[in-house]
């Protein structure tokens, strides 16, 4: 079985930081009042907090992206921005879009670091990412299953989970050893707390191909 690990193909990354990820939001407001971040009192950096604990990513951006121009040097909302940023690539379909997105996530992942974000989950994902966003990944070789796994991608991150499962359905139909439309599939369900369901389809991540490690986790 392989080790876990931040160089693997991008969706299996997105689920190994979101991981951390989550611990991170839930005692972002505390953190901010330790440190005395003066910005923790504001309303929209609250909301934006809560989007994302919501799992509402295609919004939640948006909403950082505004606050990280209000709050330039705010580590915690430097660290949940560059974190999307990253996130965000995965749907996005034009090449080069993609690759500049992943270096403006590293960049601001190094700003949180500078600003005092020095944490495993930051310090991972900078080395995770080439300098200048580095090569470029697919989930398949065949175009079209690529494409739905892709979309499906973006409809989990609005949230749009029968859609998600439609779509990483047709990758499958297109390719029944497509292990991360299996391994997402599983994700959505366990998004959706249908643990029987989301166990059936990470065994099934699992048999396609036993030394990946992420459906095991």
């Amino acid at each position: 079985m392989q080790t876990s690990s931040l160089y693997a193909p991008v969706g299996s990354k997105r689920r190994i930081v979101f991981i951390w990820l989550i611990a991170i939001v839930l005692f972002a407001d505390s953190i901010a009042a330790a440190t005395g971040v003066q910005s923790q009192d504001d309303p929209e950096r609250k909301r934006a907090f809560q989007v994302l604990r919501d799992g509402n990513y295609a919004e939640a951006v948006g909403l950082f992206e505004k606050l990280e121009k209000v709050y330039p040097e705010d580590p915690q909302v430097l660290e949940m921005y560059g974190f999307l940023l990253f996130t965000q690539t995965v749907n996005m379909k034009d090449l080069a879009v993609r690759k500049d997105a992943r270096r403006r996530a590293r960049e601001v992942m190094l700003r949180a670091k500078k600003a005092g974000a020095d944490t495993p989950f930051v310090n991972n994902l900078i080395e995770s990412i080439a300098i200048d966003g580095g090569g470029d990944f697919s989930f398949s070789t065949k175009k079209e299953v690529d494409e739905a796994v892709r979309e499906g991608e973006a409809a989990f991150a609005n949230a749009d989970y029968l859609k998600a499962i439609d779509l990483y359905q047709r990758a499958l139909l297109l390719d029944p050893k497509c292990y991360e439309a299996a391994l997402f599939t599983g994700d959505v369900y366990f998004k959706q707390d249908q643990q029987a369901k989301a166990g059936e389809w990470f065994a099934r991540a699992v048999a396609i191909d036993p030394n990946r490690e992420t459906a095991y986790r």
